[in-house]
């Protein structure tokens, strides 16, 4: 795994090369907004696919920990939000990540290899992704 950005700065660039998928995961809080915003432009540019969890509690980091609270008005809760995709497409929306990330945030990325199990036993493969569109 590579750590890709922290706080709205760049450490390494997106996408990975190899064999297989890749995940990418942002983290951010609940009161960013960010997930949602996310979510919309990976559907708009075509992402295979998104997933966000919501956490009860986390910090990262020099960071203090976060979470809701009695009494508190807006949500402050970790939330993670997961993408796989093959290395081609996360090149073609890259860019969205790292402009909703621009000032806050943790980005990941790690190469997710791919197995095909056949009658004469499992073996590493690429595999393209399935197409879901609705047209």
């Amino acid at each position: 795994m590579r750590i890709c950005r922290r706080d709205g700065t760049a450490l390494s660039a997106l996408p990975e090369t190899g064999d297989g998928w890749q995940k990418v995961s942002v983290y951010t809080s609940e009161a960013t907004g960010q997930h949602g915003d996310l979510i919309e432009r990976l559907r708009r540019d075509g992402a295979a696919g998104a997933t966000v969890l919501r956490g009860v509690w986390g910090y990262h980091g020099d960071h203090e920990p976060h979470g809701d609270r009695l009494l508190q008005l807006r949500r402050r809760v970790p939330v993670v939000t997961i993408v796989i995709d093959t290395p081609e497409n996360v090149a073609r929306w890259a860019p969205i990540v790292e402009d909703v990330t621009a000032t806050t945030g943790l980005v990941t990325s790690e190469v997710v290899p791919v197995y095909v199990e056949s009658a004469g036993g499992v073996r590493s493969a690429r595999a393209n992704p399935p197409n879901h569109s609705t047209s």
